[in-house]
C-alpha cells in the first residue's frame, strides 16, 4: 500500500470525526459512537474520485452551528489544500 500524500491530514480528519462523535451528547450521533471507535488505525488507500459534496463545503461551513464549525473547518481546510 503506497502512502497518500495527505495522510496526516487525513488522519487529521479522522481524529476530529471520532472526536466530536464520542464526545457529542446528543443521543442521535452516540449511535455511531461505537462504530467509529472500532474503525482502527490502518489506513484503506483508494483512488481519488470527484464526488459533489465537498463543492458545498465552504457554504456548509458558514451555515454550521458553533458545535460543528470546526470539524466543518477542517473539512474545508482539507478541500482548499487539494485543489
Amino acid at each position: 500500500m503506497a502512502d497518500h500524500p495527505n495522510k496526516t491530514t487525513h488522519q487529521i480528519l479522522l481524529d476530529a470525526l471520532v472526536a466530536f462523535v464520542t464526545e457529542h451528547p446528543n443521543p442521535k450521533v452516540q449511535r455511531f459512537r461505537q462504530t467509529m471507535l472500532n474503525w482502527g488505525e490502518a489506513w484503506t488507500d483508494v483512488p481519488p474520485i470527484h464526488l459533489p459534496a465537498p463543492d458545498t463545503f465552504e457554504q456548509a461551513h458558514s451555515l454550521a452551528h458553533s458545535s460543528t464549525a470546526s470539524l466543518m473547518g477542517l473539512f474545508v481546510q482539507d478541500r482548499a489544500a487539494l485543489k
